[in-house]
C-alpha cells in the first residue's frame, strides 16, 4: 500500500483533479522517454477528461519539479536530466558554483535610491553601476544575475568584464577588493517576461531568487546582487558545519570490518 504522505494524497483519499492529471501525465512521461513531445493540450484534455485550466495547472507543477520542459510556441517535452545542485556560499566566496558559463548583457549607471543606498552605505543620490549577466551550464541558460556596485569606489570602471570573467575577479584584479563575507537571503518569485526571454522559458515560471550583500576584508559593503534561478532546473544546496562528509567507499569499508 502506498504511503499517503509520500504520494501526496490527503488523508480522506480525495484527490484534486489537477493532481490526478499530474500523476497520469508523469506516468506518461516515464513511458515516452526523454526529449519526446507530450500530446497536445486538446488531446491530453480529452484523454484525461479534464478542462484546459486543470491540465495547465498539472503541467506547470511537472515543469517546476523538472519532469517537463514547456517551450513557448513549441509545446511540452519530457525531461530526463536531473536538476543541477547549485551550492550557495563557500569559504572562497560566491563564485564557487556549478554555473560556469557567463554572458554579460547590461552595463549602466543609475541613481542608487533608498534601498541600495542603505545596503551599500552610500547616499541615495549617489551613482551605482548596474551589471547584468545570464549564467548557465553547458549550452543551457539557468540564471539571470544583476549586481550593483558604488560608482565612486570604482573609478574608471567603464565596461563589463570581458568574456566569462566574473565581477569578483574583475574587482579583485583591478581594484584589489578581497571578499570578506556576505549576508544572503532566498525567496520565491515568478519569472518576468524579460527574464523569460533571457532564459528561453515561459513567463511566470516559478523561480528561486537569492539576494546577497557582500563586504570586503575590512567589512565595507561593495556589492548588492540579485540572482534569479530557474526553479525547474536547479536545486539550491547549503552545507552546514565544518567537518567534511566521509566518502561512501570508506563507510562501506568500515561496515565490512565491523561485521
Amino acid at each position: 500500500m502506498t504511503d499517503p504522505a509520500r504520494a501526496g494524497i490527503p488523508e480522506d483519499g480525495r484527490i484534486p483533479r489537477y493532481y490526478r492529471a499530474k500523476r497520469q501525465i508523469l506516468a506518461l512521461c516515464k513511458t515516452l522517454g526523454e526529449g519526446v513531445a507530450l500530446p497536445s493540450e486538446r488531446q491530453l484534455c480529452t484523454q484525461l477528461g479534464v478542462a484546459r485550466a486543470t491540465l495547465r495547472q498539472a503541467v506547470l507543477q511537472l515543469v517546476v519539479e523538472g519532469w517537463v520542459d514547456s517551450r513557448q510556441g513549441s509545446g511540452s517535452f519530457v525531461v530526463g536530466r536531473r536538476k543541477i545542485a547549485q551550492h550557495l556560499g563557500s569559504a572562497d566566496g560566491p563564485d564557487q558554483d556549478a554555473l560556469t558559463g557567463r554572458t554579460w548583457t547590461t552595463f549602466e549607471r543609475r541613481r542608487a535610491g533608498c534601498e541600495l543606498a542603505q545596503e551599500l552605505r552610500i547616499h541615495r543620490n549617489d551613482s551605482v553601476i548596474h551589471l547584468e549577466c545570464v549564467r548557465g551550464s553547458g549550452n543551457e541558460i539557468l540564471a539571470v544575475e544583476s549586481a550593483f556596485i558604488p560608482a565612486k569606489r570604482f573609478p574608471g570602471f567603464d565596461h563589463a568584464p570581458v568574456g566569462n570573467r566574473s565581477l569578483h575577479d574583475e574587482l579583485r584584479t583591478r581594484f584589489g577588493v578581497s571578499f570578506g563575507g556576505a549576508d544572503q537571503g532566498t525567496e520565491t518569485a515568478h519569472v518576468s517576461p524579460r527574464e523569460a526571454d533571457l532564459l528561453g522559458t515561459l513567463p511566470a515560471l516559478p523561480a528561486l531568487v537569492v539576494h546577497r550583500t557582500s563586504w570586503d576584508a575590512l567589512g565595507e559593503p561593495f556589492e548588492r546582487v540579485r540572482t534569479l534561478y530557474r526553479g525547474d532546473r536547479l536545486t539550491l544546496v547549503n552545507r552546514l558545519g565544518s567537518v567534511e562528509r566521509r566518502p561512501e567507499h570508506e563507510q562501506a569499508e568500515n561496515r565490512s570490518s565491523s561485521s
